[in-house]
């Protein structure tokens, strides 16, 4: 008998001489040209991180075309979120049920629809109903990339291969603005989606031919949970997405939100009683795995949260075009870069306990140290935050995935990242969330000293960074007065989320040092 000596996966126990002896399929799958899985699941991840940057960037002009509101703009974003977590952990336990390579080829194909979709779309509702399918895309997509990672590679191989996928998980969020920018400008808003339809062509042909098969795991359906699970997690996105324009005790908000509340109780108790539940919870009773989640969670709620707020200070406050406010972000990204790839060779050597909690902690003072920014800043105020939350985001990306990957068995490894991504997406949407209010208040109550009984009409403009078109609105005599007041509060907005962000990133890490500790590998957790 042999062993798998994964981490966390050592509950698979079969005859060394079986076809399906995770040692034998390994070198099965490296027999040709071992890289062409990695290839695969980097360019997913470069087509689902670098999308929501050159989407960002298309929103103006799409705005432009189609004569859209506000809201109609902000769903065109917010769809794809509430389905991409709505979906994950469901996409995660389907592929462990009917096959991983399956579903990445449906998902790609979903993909390829939807953003053909998009970059046809003729109305703004017809492009809110394509993004929703590319958030169903997306999530089947995720939920899959990780296991490729963890079932195909060992020893030396899965560290490299688990630096790569780090490093552009990084540099693809940092070049969707820049690239977006380029096509925006270029030859229109429609190309930030139909650029991709030759990317996917080729990453389907690379998964048809280079990703190999893995024996999917059968067993009943938890239809009741995936429904429930789905419901759930699209209610709790829809409640934060409305809180800060509806108000967080006005009915729109507090509807979904308490119908959120029971559905998490139904859901617990199904899922404590099937015979084959789509999530086990008594994984979280392992501290490990809980770890891994806050990890996630902390990574999305304070790094990527961020993104947009620094896109706006760039571009709103300073006057960067989205070109040049890219650019600007690539000092933290090439940082990232360079440490995930750095970082990733240790994958398999070391646990993932201390580079995780070190890189949150890196992080977490990476963006306190951003609260040095004062009106009248230049960006380069900002480089000393970003060489650690640089630095700290590609420790946490490889070792993160890795430890994804090893708190949970080979078994449930589509669970674990279906699970994973969740987490990361309810971090960025709760973040976003906060940030958002946060944010708001303390611009408005700054607004309200420097402005007294004239800052009401200000404060949505400051808030959205549309300083510029905010002093062409105001008489001559009073823009100099307006202009102060309105990059003082943008400031002290972006100086109070610094510090929730740093703070919650501080407290991730301290949490990540105490679950995620050496422990019998029985329960699943990593060493």
């Amino acid at each position: 008998m042999s062993v798998a000596p994964d981490q966390g996966n050592s509950e698979v126990v079969r005859p060394a001489t079986h076809p399906a002896d995770p040692e034998q399929a390994a070198e099965q799958r490296t027999s040709g040209w071992q890289w062409w899985p990695l290839v695969a699941v980097c360019l997913v991840d470069l087509m689902l991180l670098g999308d929501v940057g050159l989407v960002t960037v298309a929103l103006p002009k799409v705005q432009a075309e189609f004569h859209a509101q506000l809201s109609g703009l902000q769903w065109v974003t917010n769809i794809y979120s509430m389905a991409l977590a709505a979906f994950l952990l469901t996409a995660g336990t389907a592929a462990d049920r009917w096959g991983r390579k399956p579903l990445l080829l449906c998902g790609l194909g979903i993909f390829l629809l939807a953003q053909l979709g998009n970059g046809l779309a003729p109305s703004t509702g017809f492009l809110i109903g394509t993004r929703l399918l590319e958030g169903v895309a997306a999530a089947l997509m995720f939920s899959v990339s990780l296991v490729v990672l963890s079932e195909t590679y060992r020893g030396r191989t899965k560290g490299v291969a688990f630096g790569v996928w780090g490093a552009l998980t990084g540099s693809s969020i940092a070049l969707g603005p820049i690239v977006g920018g380029i096509l925006v400008e270029s030859a229109g808003w429609r190309w930030v989606f139909l650029i991709q339809l030759p990317v996917c062509l080729v990453t389907i042909a690379i998964v048809a031919l280079g990703v190999p098969r893995t024996p999917p795991v059968g067993g009943r359906a938890d239809w009741a949970g995936t429904v429930l699970f789905s419901i759930m997690l699209g209610l709790f996105v829809y409640t934060l997405v409305r809180g800060k324009d509806a108000g967080w005790t006005s009915a729109p908000t507090l509807a979904p939100a308490v119908a959120t509340v029971v559905l998490f109780v139904i859901f617990v108790a199904v899922e404590r009683r099937v015979r084959e539940p789509m999530l086990d919870l008594s994984r979280f009773r392992i501290p490990a795995f809980s770890g891994a989640q806050v990890a996630a969670f902390t990574l999305g709620a304070t790094h990527l949260a961020l993104l947009m707020y620094l896109s706006l200070y760039l571009q709103g406050v300073l006057q960067y075009d989205a070109l040049q406010a890219g650019m600007r972000l690539l000092p933290m990204n090439a940082l990232t870069v360079l440490a995930a790839l750095s970082t990733g060779r240790l994958v398999g050597r070391i646990g993932p306990r201390w580079p995780v909690a070190i890189g949150l902690a890196l992080t977490g003072a990476g963006i306190l140290l951003l609260r040095s920014v004062a009106p009248g800043s230049e960006w380069t105020t900002l480089l000393a935050g970003f060489v650690l939350i640089g630095f700290g985001g590609g420790m946490i990306n490889p070792m993160l995935g890795a430890l994804a990957m090893s708190v949970v068995t080979r078994r449930r490894a589509g669970m674990g990242s279906g699970i994973s991504y969740t987490f990361r997406q309810l971090g960025i949407a709760t973040g976003v969330a906060v940030n958002g209010a946060v944010f708001g208040a303390v611009i408005n109550a700054r607004l309200d000293e420097q402005l007294p009984g004239g800052s009401s009409h200000v404060a949505d403009a400051v808030a959205s960074g549309a300083i510029r078109p905010l002093l062409a609105s105001v008489p001559e005599a009073e823009q100099p007065a307006v202009a102060a007041a309105a990059h003082s509060a943008f400031v002290a907005g972006l100086n109070g989320i610094f510090l929730v962000g740093g703070i919650v990133a501080l407290v991730g890490a301290a949490l990540v040092a105490v679950l995620v500790r050496p422990t019998n590998q029985q329960d699943g957790a990593p060493r």
